[in-house]
């Protein structure tokens, strides 16, 4: 190609892209002056106390229910991650880290959980309370069937 179709070229499609950048200006313009209009029509001006009053109540409801949803997601992630850290530490410190060997020190290393011994007043409590439960369970029968 010479030099000259070059140019020509180079020039249509600069003049090209200035008048589709020009176009689009005028669309973003106008876009933005449409929805300046919508805002404008969708909040009418309220008349009487009453729809100001309820104008108002309904925005702060608005405001809350965004504010509060994010809050509440937030709170929750943040309990289960705190819960999680929790259950970690407790497994890590259960775990006892057993070493080989025969020795004195070797055997003290290991860390046993402590086995709960039969006690017989804990275990005559719980059977007298699941007694009572069961008699009181019977006579809450008996007083609807009546």
């Amino acid at each position: 190609m010479s030099v000259r179709l070059v140019k020509r070229l180079l020039q249509q499609t600069s003049e090209l892209d200035a008048n589709s950048r020009q176009e689009n200006e005028r669309e973003k313009s106008r876009a933005s002056h449409r929805s300046k209009r919508k805002h404008a029509k969708q909040a009418p001006v309220p008349v009487d106390e009453k729809e100001v009053v309820r104008h108002q109540v309904e925005s702060l409801l608005f405001l809350d229910r965004k504010v509060s949803s994010k809050n509440s997601k937030k709170m929750a992630t943040s309990a289960r991650l705190r819960e999680n850290q929790s259950k970690q530490r407790h497994i890590e410190k259960s775990t006892a880290k057993k070493v080989l060997g025969n020795t004195r020190s070797a055997s003290s290393a290991l860390i046993t959980k402590p086995v709960p011994t039969f006690n017989k007043k804990k275990y005559n409590k719980q059977k007298e309370e699941k007694r009572l439960a069961q008699i009181a369970k019977l006579l809450k029968k008996n007083s609807a069937k009546k």
